[in-house]
């Protein structure tokens, strides 16, 4: 490799824009440097003009990446650490390269994503994996993934649409239950570890107990329209197949559809996405409803639609956000 060939190629490195056949040259380059302390002036020019430019490169780099516009440090990626330890190998900085080769195998920083009362949020991450944060949940992940697995931890609800890379498996821990993809989309609810479920809309998932919840159960594949669940009584995980993923795949956009879900359920998803409380009678708890509302809609609009449903009668109490569905029971719209 020739000197313009090899500052084009860091260039490239520290702006991040390296393919993984480059990032393969690169390590080969500086990993043949260190066999051998020679300097090939034929091909690099002068030492100490290479030098120059390279400590040119990498101040630039810094200076444009370490800070946000709020003035807080940012921790270098793998690219950019790499990069600098290639310029110091090729400067015959041993020692300094030791001392970044433990920074490289450093755990990548972790960013975080959390949804309030009411919240919503997109989250999309290093790989191009897009996750849909229903309200009450918190993401943690890293900047960047590391070479072998693409891990976080989540806790809530979400749609996940993950980006494929067979080399790479996906693994969401969510304290009770470990689910491990190479690309596909489904949705995880996890708010509590006696109650985790993982349902798929595409592709093919391995769903299995975490090593803390010290069980020996087999792991469980999960195909569309199928949804695994973890069984805290039994301490096992339980899988069934359902009608259609439909509704799990809309929920990301707001749009909740129900084909034949307890009226109890509903009112579950009502209470949370809305942070209303509502009280029932239990004679309409265990009904089956058939329909759909949009997040788009008033409180009021979609609890007097299901109130209609099901024959029952809305109140809306003194206090705030409080409502009670009172009478009625289930007919041929709920069954």
């Amino acid at each position: 490799m020739n000197r313009e060939a090899l500052l084009q190629l860091i260039d490239r490195f520290l702006a991040g824009k390296t393919s993984a056949e480059e990032e393969q040259l690169l390590h080969n380059y500086f990993n043949s440097f260190q066999q051998s302390s020679a300097w090939d002036e034929e091909q690099l020019g002068s030492r100490d003009a290479m030098e120059q430019k390279l400590r040119s490169r990498l101040r630039e780099s810094i200076g444009n990446n370490s800070t946000d516009k709020k003035g807080r440090l940012f921790r270098f990626s793998k690219q950019q650490l790499l990069a600098a330890a290639t310029i110091v190998v090729l400067l015959g900085g041993y020692l300094l390269w030791n001392q970044l080769s433990s920074l490289l195998h450093r755990p990548a920083s972790m960013q975080q994503a959390i949804t309030g009362l009411q919240e919503r949020k997109q989250v999309q991450l290093a790989d191009g994996t897009v996750i849909w944060l229903e309200p009450g949940s918190s993401l943690h992940y890293p900047a960047q993934f590391n070479d072998s697995t693409r891990e976080i931890n989540f806790t809530g609800e979400a749609f996940f649409d993950v980006a494929k890379n067979p080399a790479k498996p996906f693994i969401i821990h969510t304290g009770t239950i470990r689910t491990r993809v190479l690309g596909t989309s489904f949705t995880v609810k996890a708010y509590t570890p006696v109650s985790q479920e993982v349902t798929v809309v595409t592709g093919r998932v391995m769903v299995q107990a975490d090593s803390k919840t010290k069980t020996n159960i087999q792991p469980l594949t999960v195909t569309p329209n199928q949804q695994a669940s973890w069984n805290n009584q039994r301490r096992q995980l339980e899988k069934k197949d359902l009608p259609s993923t439909l509704y799990y795949a809309q929920r990301r956009y707001g749009k909740f559809i129900y084909q034949g879900e307890t009226v109890s359920a509903v009112l579950d998803d009502i209470r949370h996405q809305y942070n209303v409380q509502i009280q029932y009678d239990a004679a309409i708890g265990s009904c089956t409803f058939y329909g759909d509302f949009d997040l788009k809609q008033p409180v009021g609009n979609v609890l007097s639609t299901l109130a209609a449903a099901l024959n029952t009668t809305l109140i809306k109490e003194q206090e705030q956000n409080s409502y009670r569905l009172t009478g009625g029971g289930c007919n041929s719209t709920s069954k």
